[in-house]
């Protein structure tokens, strides 16, 4: 109504030109709250993908050595040459996604890096020439519409003016219906070119009217590339640099290619995967076979790109595989040093095996101090071989096993091996503790208080004061407090009365064989020995000492029970078991053949007390052999021993062993000097009294994390209060490195320090801490060897028959042996013939984005400029 009385007075052309406008906008607003949709499909896009699998397993960094390559490189740093340089990974990444995974001993392959395919420059043509072709349907209505709405402006624009000069009625009225006509044809117009761009929505309205439809040009890319923001890096490009690192060390014990297959196949499945390439050696010793994972790749249509890394001729090596020798002796005491030597593919052959030993500090020649020839076993079984050497000077020095490579040994770093003797002369410091005086102990103690290497102290409990007795200091107690205790290295007790030791004494005499080694040896005797092991149960004292027993006592009250005898009418030569053969501080000979000879001369001891049993993990070294003795069919024990924590413990049934002073004047000082000796080892081996440092064991290999824990304690012998200390270890290239060792959090066992060692490199590592505030610098050592696994190196050529038939059955490619370069024709025809597997999806019903944009933006233009047309007419002809 107001338009209708606002147009009373204005020619009808002009009037109804307002109202013509003012209904444009009106149409548009409804058009925007109607709110028109287009619905098309959405089309999403897989990459294709090409996983690479890279062995890290031990046998990568083994040497193929052949006549033609006396030093070639590993089989590690060949793969390292061909993806040096990029163009494999990236002759994948144009077409596909790649992936790059390790696997080695883990039932899982670690994945190190994803690597997009690089985007090509027409890899959207199709979808842009769609486009093109659907907007060249609507180029002539658009120019068609923009014709119009041009024309029609100017026309009403050049009508509205002239009638403004001209105010005739007649002529005026022509032109007023002269600009509703041009106003109309406008407004048509711009809704003609409107809906033929709505119809392609993703090319400009400028394209449609120029004809410019043709896609976005390599150098339009390269300037939107340059447009970009600067600093901005390629997100993959760091991990294009430094994921080789990741895969070219070879580090696991096992290889696990069965179960690395089949976790990636299982991944793939069903998804984009155009093929995956193995780089292995095809050596497959642990996890499942790879059948099950070849059989699923068939099945799923992704063909195996195998490279075969190493040699597949057999590789024949000769090894030392370990070395073993005490850590200390003392001068000129005879040791042995023990060694293993394995073979491969060498059997029925010989090699020559020599000991060598050179000072620690190298300040002379090698010495060879013996050698032999070992035929090695057509099995290819590892074969001993031992040495008995003896050291008079002190010192470390270092004796080293090795072997004479023969011409094809494929790893000449494995003829030797070695190891560090400690030659220490000190006083090995004894306490003699005995019941009464027994020849035994009278004989063992003229013999110590003899010997310039022994200290020797004496408690003789059946004593009256003022006896003499031959020793450097007599006791008329035991030591009450650590420091006079933990001064012995050996306490030699000849049937003790265990019962004159309080509670205290005895967990000090628990602690010290426990803690810090000490080496107790027991002689059962007709007197005490009975009284105190029928004392009742319970007592804390007596239960500590039985504790420390390597056997058990019969049960109180057992009826049945006989406590043995001490006495007869002959003797009973002593039964040794399998362990006391070879266990050499019993031998009284300087081999095993002279010592069973004399033992065989010695007619035996007369009696034993008798025992249960020995315990777990005791050891039976001689039993009493007089069938009449036998117990539940079992032979009286007469020796056992046992480690007690740190330190050992002997036991023995009768105090006879002066009858071996019948067969030799020397036997009875050689069994006792080497007895003590035995039990003494656990001090000999202490490098101080205020802390030990041990590891979890002492041969690992390559790759492996050994835990060190040290326990310290201070000077006033309380637990160290630290929260780290630093060790320093000395690495198989003489190089070294600091090794932090920290508190334990929990705050249980204090004083005592853990870390963690990484073993990279095959050889041996020693482990030094200096004991802190230690006024005589004392220094902590432990030693350890670490080795590449013998599953490794079992037969390590390539298995060519498992990588043909892994890609075969997958209808694959299997490059053997392994392409030197990433140019070699066979490697770049097998990665150009893997094919592109994108996979392809489309979401129906998807509101078109680009449509609802140009909609509203259509919308918005129209509506302001019939708004702006309709304002300048009604300000032309003097309108509110």
């Amino acid at each position: 109504r107001m338009y209708w009385l606002d147009g009373v007075e204005l020619p009808r052309g002009i009037a109804w030109t307002l109202g013509a406008m003012r209904i444009a906008a009106i149409l548009g607003l409804v058009i925007f709250f109607v709110n028109p949709e287009k619905r098309t499909e959405k089309r999403l896009v897989k990459t294709s993908r090409v996983p690479i699998l890279f062995d890290t397993s031990s046998s990568m960094g083994i040497r193929d050595r052949s006549a033609t390559e006396p030093n070639p490189p590993s089989r590690m740093e060949q793969v390292s040459a061909l993806f040096a340089d990029g163009q494999v990974v990236e002759r994948l990444r144009r077409d596909h996604d790649v992936s790059i995974l390790k696997f080695d001993a883990a039932s899982r392959p670690t994945e190190i890096a994803t690597l997009g395919r690089i985007e090509s420059k027409t890899d959207d043509s199709g979808a842009s020439a769609l486009a093109v072709s659907r907007a060249e349907q609507w180029r002539g209505r658009a120019r068609l519409g923009a014709l119009i709405a041009v024309g029609g402006l100017l026309f009403g624009g050049i009508a509205s003016l002239v009638r403004m000069r001209n105010r005739t009625a007649q002529r005026g009225e022509g032109l007023a219906w002269s600009t509703f006509v041009g106003v109309v044809a406008a407004v048509g117009g711009y809704a003609l070119l409107a809906f033929a761009h709505l119809q392609e929505p993703t090319v400009s309205p400028w394209g449609l009217l120029t004809g410019s439809l043709a896609p976005p040009t390599a150098d339009a890319a390269a300037e939107q590339e340059e447009d970009s923001p600067a600093g901005e890096a390629d997100p993959t490009a760091e991990s294009e640099e430094n994921w080789l690192a990741g895969v070219t060390t070879p580090e696991g014990e096992a290889t696990r290619l069965g179960d690395a297959l089949r976790q990636v196949v299982n991944q793939e499945r069903g998804g984009p995967a155009a093929a995956i390439v193995v780089v292995t050696d095809g050596r497959r010793n642990a996890g499942s076979e790879p059948d099950v994972a070849v059989a699923a790749a068939r099945e799923a249509g992704i063909p195996l790109i195998v490279l075969g890394a190493g040699s597949a001729e057999p590789l024949r090596n000769a090894s030392v595989a370990e070395i073993s020798v005490p850590r200390r002796v003392f001068p000129s005491d005879k040791f042995q040093v023990r060694g293993l030597i394995r073979s491969s593919n060498l059997g029925g052959q010989s090699v020559r095996v020599r000991l060598i030993s050179v000072d620690e500090g190298r300040t002379e020649a090698e010495q060879v101090e013996a050698e032999a020839t070992v035929d090695l076993m057509p099995d290819d079984s590892p074969v001993p071989v031992s040495f008995d050497v003896s050291r008079a000077e002190e010192g470390r020095r270092i004796y080293e096993l090795r072997i004479d490579p023969t011409a094809d040994d494929f790893d000449p770093t494995d003829d030797s091996r070695q190891a560090i003797v400690e030659v220490i002369q000190r006083q090995n410091r004894v306490l003699l503790i005995a019941g009464g005086p027994t020849r035994d102990y009278q004989f063992l103690r003229n013999q110590l208080f003899r010997d310039p290497e022994v200290t020797l102290d004496v408690w003789l409990q059946s004593a009256v004061e003022g006896v003499a007795q031959e020793s450097d200091q007599l006791l008329d107690e035991f030591p009450a407090t650590r420091a006079e205790l933990f001064e012995y290295d050996c306490i030699v007790a000849f049937d003790p009365d265990w019962r004159k030791l309080d509670a205290d004494a005895c967990r000090l005499l628990e602690s010290w064989v426990a803690e810090q080694g000490g080496g107790l040896v027991i002689i059962a005797g007709p007197v005490f020995t009975p009284e105190w092991t029928r004392s009742s149960r319970g007592e804390e004292g007596l239960e500590l000492i039985r504790r420390l027993y390597p056997v058990s006592f019969f049960a109180q009250g057992t009826g049945s029970i006989r406590v043995g005898r001490f006495g007869g009418e002959r003797p009973f030569p002593l039964e040794f078991t399998r362990e006391g053969s070879a266990a050499e501080f019993l031998w009284l000979g300087e081999s095993a053949e002279a010592n069973e000879a004399i033992w065989k001369d010695f007619e035996g001891v007369y009696g034993y007390y008798a025992v249960n049993e020995a315990k777990p993990g005791g050891t039976i070294y001689a039993l009493f052999s007089d069938p009449s003795t036998e117990f539940d069919g079992r032979l009286p024990i007469y020796m056992a021993g046992q480690l007690y924590g740190a330190g050992r413990v002997f036991f023995q049934a009768s105090g006879e062993m002066w009858r071996l002073r019948e067969v030799d004047v020397t036997a009875f000082e050689r069994y006792y000097t080497r007895l003590i000796r035995w039990a003494s080892q656990g001090r000999l081996l202490r490098d101080s009294t205020r802390g030990v440092l041990l590891v979890d064991r002492q041969q690992c290999w390559i790759g492996d994390r050994i835990e060190v824990q040290a326990m310290l304690r201070d000077a006033q012998d309380r637990p160290l209060a630290a929260s780290q200390v630093e060790a320093t270890v000395l690495l198989p290239d003489r190089t070294t490195r600091q090794l932090t060792l920290t508190a334990l959090a929990d705050g249980v066992r204090a004083g005592t320090f853990t870390g963690q060692l990484a073993v990279g490199d095959p050889g041996d590592y020693r482990i030094s801490l200096l004991v802190p505030d230690s006024p005589e610098s004392e220094v902590l050592t432990v030693e350890l060897r670490a080795d590449i696994p013998d599953l490794e190196r079992d037969r390590a050529e390539r298995n060519d028959p498992l990588l043909r038939q892994l890609a075969e059955r997958t209808d694959g490619v299997a490059l053997l042996p392994l392409p030197r370069t990433s140019a070699d024709p066979e490697l770049t025809a097998a990665l150009e013939g893997i094919g592109r597997n994108d996979l392809e999806s489309y979401l129906p019903g998807t509101p078109d984005e680009a449509f609802t944009r140009a909609l509203m933006a259509w919308l918005l233009g129209g509506i302001t400029a019939v708004l702006c047309l309709e304002w300048t007419t009604r300000r032309l002809h003097r309108l509110a």
